[in-house]
Parts: C-alpha cells; sequence; structure tokens
C-alpha cells in the first residue's frame, strides 16, 4: 500500500503543478517537494 500510494499522488501532483507554474524555479521548487516526498 505505501508503494503504490507514493506514484498516485505524483501523477496526481505533477500534471496540474507543471501547467500552473510554467517557469523554471517553480519547476525546480516542484522537484525537492517531491524528491523530498520520496525520501
Amino acid at each position: 500500500m505505501s508503494l503504490p500510494a507514493p506514484p498516485t499522488k505524483m501523477s496526481s501532483v505533477v500534471p496540474p503543478v507543471s501547467v500552473s507554474l510554467p517557469p523554471k524555479p517553480c519547476s525546480m521548487v516542484c522537484l525537492a517537494v517531491v524528491l523530498s516526498v520520496l525520501a
């Protein structure tokens, strides 16, 4: 359950986030958040 949970949230959060934050800085922040969540 713990493994399928992260990917589901990621795929659900990645599309809207990338569309809402087109700039590069935002993209870097998104990656940092995703990495911290995965870690």
